[in-house]
Order: structure tokens, then sequence, then C-alpha cells
């Protein structure tokens, strides 16, 4: 089909460039949303004809680009002073890194392609539109009765009619996430309680068309922002609506400071509540240790306690024994004499060590004495020493009695050392029977 001939079609049939310029209108509160995450985003025209949906998107402060494989009708495009190509749709978008456009949108092309290519131009799409970014699908509706029983086939390069629930399927299959259809065009709806003949009437022109509005995934910056807006801050000019916007980007930029500056207190104070929890561990691990070392040494010095005490009980009851035996008895008044001698002048020492020498020589001559003696001797060998002091017999290593020799000298001289203290180191005079 010639170029030429197409535009003329489009002339007589579509509407003059000023009505359908008003009817495009209808986008512009969803498009407002786009422009205020992207206020100078590149709005991508695929078949954009004479132009009119390009000079409303320049006109709202987007770049621009249409394309189309009509020369004649990028030729118009550019006498008007908008930017258009003359290119394959899919070549020209597959130029587009991903996450780079704000808008993709055409007007009354989607009846023009097989299904299988109008699916991949919405896959690609998707691929090129930024987060939050919106693909615009415009058709003839035939719900219309005269859509679509005589209308849509006005336009010989027409395929087949797209019922609404089935483009809207395809965006989701294309991966947008919010495929909205809205009823465009006609007359309004008869008022209730009209005759049924108006309804009927109304029925077969209302709504000739209807559009695809798919919405990438927001960001869920973009979604706080959205769900400040209405349907009629969108009515606002567009400038008032940035305005807002961009107070609403400050207010949101404070409240994510705000969070992470409590996101690392609670980190901070985490941290430092972990590191005195871990410290009160410690300490309380080095108090159960303290106290059952404590526990350990109570126990141990007990038990020395109770050995001690077994023993003091032991000295205590052979000293009751000492005390209540007979040769404790007997050798009372040895003690006795012992004691005065050992108080007594030295030359009375002198003369009562040789009359208790005398006596006992005596004494151990009787027969019962000597027998008593022995036995009592037998039983205390400190008796058994003394008598051979008495006797002048020193006792013999291996017999009772036996004093070391080197004991013996220690003995003495602690005597000495003993005496000299007493007597204030004073020479010691010599004594009768000591030569």
């Amino acid at each position: 089909m010639q170029d030429d001939f197409y535009l003329r079609l489009e002339e007589r049939f579509r509407g003059a460039p000023e009505e359908i310029k008003q009817r495009l209108r209808a986008y512009l509160p969803t498009t407002a949303q786009v422009q205020a995450f992207y206020p100078q985003g590149l709005a991508i025209d695929v078949g954009c004809g004479r132009g009119e949906w390009l000079e409303l998107m320049q006109e709202q402060g987007f770049e621009i680009l249409g394309i189309d494989t009509n020369a004649d009708m990028v030729a118009v495009c550019q006498q008007k002073g908008l930017s258009a190509v003359c290119a394959d749709a899919f070549e020209r978008l597959a130029t587009f890194e991903s996450d780079s456009v704000a808008i993709v949108s055409g007007f009354h092309i989607a009846e023009h392609l097989p299904f299988d290519t109008l699916m991949a131009l919405m896959k690609e799409a998707n691929r090129v539109l930024k987060p939050g970014g919106l693909l615009i699908l415009e058709t003839p509706n035939p719900e219309n009765l005269n859509v679509g029983l005589w209308t849509f086939y006005m336009d010989p390069t027409h395929r087949h009619p797209i019922p609404p629930l089935l483009l809207q399927f395809l965006g989701e299959e294309a991966g947008f996430a919010d495929n909205r259809i809205i009823k465009l065009n006609g007359p309004e709806s008869p008022e209730a309680g009209s005759p049924p003949l108006a309804r009927v009437a109304w029925s077969l022109s209302a709504h000739p068309d209807y559009g695809l509005i798919a919405q990438k995934q927001t960001t869920e910056q973009q979604d706080v922002l959205l769900s400040h807006l209405t349907h009629d801050d969108l009515a606002q000019p567009l400038q008032q609506i940035n305005i807002e916007l961009e107070q609403l980007q400050q207010e949101w930029e404070q409240a994510r400071q705000a969070y992470h500056q409590l996101q690392a207190e609670q980190d901070r104070l985490q941290q430092t509540f972990t590191h005195e929890l871990n410290a009160a561990k410690a300490r309380t691990l080095m108090i159960e240790e303290h106290y059952h070392a404590a526990r350990r040494e109570l126990h141990d010095t007990q038990s020395r306690f109770h050995v001690l005490e077994a023993n003091a009980d032991k000295v205590y009851q052979q000293l009751l024994n000492t005390h209540a035996s007979l040769s404790w008895r007997i050798t009372k008044p040895l003690r006795f004499v012992s004691r005065v001698i050992r108080k007594g002048p030295d030359k009375a020492k002198n003369a009562l060590v040789k009359g208790v020498r005398l006596a006992f020589k005596v004494a151990i001559q009787i027969p019962g004495v000597h027998a008593l003696g022995k036995k009592t001797l037998d039983r205390a060998p400190g008796l058994r020493r003394f008598k051979n002091k008495l006797q002048g017999q020193p006792a013999q290593a291996g017999q009772p009695g036996y004093v070391r020799p080197e004991y013996q000298n220690e003995q003495r001289s602690r005597i000495a050392s003993d005496i000299s203290q007493r007597l204030g180191d004073r020479p010691t005079k010599p004594q009768e029977g000591d030569q």
C-alpha cells in the first residue's frame, strides 16, 4: 500500500489532528505520574502517524521520539518540528538500553500486527522501560457494536479486533505489574431512567476505542509517592504536581535518613548490650569459679580441722591415761624433789642429789622394791634414764632410755644457753662435786 494513500485514508476516517489530540488528553493524568518520577524522560511513540501524541508529550516536557515505517507520516512529523524516524520498531527499540525509557506508546497499531509480533513488541517495551514506566496501547473496541460489525474494517490493513480482556492478559504475560483498561471516546452514557431505545442507541456508539495502560514494576519509593496522589492531584498543572512531588521526595529522604539513623542506633545498642551481657557472663563464671574454689578450700580446712581435733582428743586421752597410770603416781615424789632441786641453792641441790642417789641404791637392794621398780622402769623409759643417770651408767644403743650423743650435745647446748640467759651472762662459779 502506498504511503500517501494511507495518509489520505487516515485523514478521512481517523479524524482531524486537533480532535485526535484532544482525545489523547485522557491519558495525561496517568503520564503525570511517570513525569513525577522522570520529569524529562524519553517518550517513544511506535507508529507515530501524524504526531498528535508526540506534540502532546512535548508540550508536557518529555523528550520525544516517533517511529513509523510510513515515510510520508514521518515527513509530516518532521515538518511540525517533531523528532521522528522512519524505521522498524523492533530494530529501533533494540538500540535502547534496558530501563532507559519513561513511556512507550502505540495508538491503533496493535490491530495491525500478528499476534506473536504484538506479544514480542510488548515484551521489548517492558525491557526498555524504567521502573514505573508506562506502555500505552490504544485500539478499536469490539465491544462497541458499530466497531465490531463494520467500522473496524474501514482500514484494509487491520487484521482482527482484540477484545479488551485479551489485551489486558497479554500485558500480564509480558511482565507488567499493573494492567488497566480505560474505555474512551463516544457519547456520554444516558441518564438513569432514560428510555430503553436511548440506551440501545448509546450501546451502538459508546466507547469506540479503549486503551491498555500497562505499568512496569515500581520501586518502594515510587509506591510511597503514588499513595499520596489522587485523581484530582493529577488534574492539576504539572508544575504544581512537580512541586508537591519534590516536597514529598524531601520528606521521603528525611524519613529514610531518620530510619537509617534509628537502625544504626539500634545496632549500636544491640552491640553494647551484647558486649555487656558477655562481660556479665564472664564475671559470673569467674565468681562461680572463686565460689567453688572457696568451697573446696573450706572443705579441706574442715577435713584438716577434724584430723587435728581427732589427734588432740587422742593426745588428751593419752595424757589422761598417763596421769591415771601407776608409774605417774609412783614418780610423783620424784617430780616434786626434782622441782625442789631445780629451784634450791646449788649446794643443797648437790647434797640432795647425792642423798637421792644413796637412797635409790639402798632401795633397789630390797627384793620386792627391786622387782616393782624394774616393772615400773619398763613402763616408763624416762625413769630408766633417770635411774641410769643416778647410778652413773649411761644407756647403751638399742636399750630403753638410750639417747644419741648428738642429742645430748644439743640438750646441753640448749640448757647452757637457757642458763646464760637466766643469769644474764654471768660467769658460773665452779660447784662442789663438779670437779
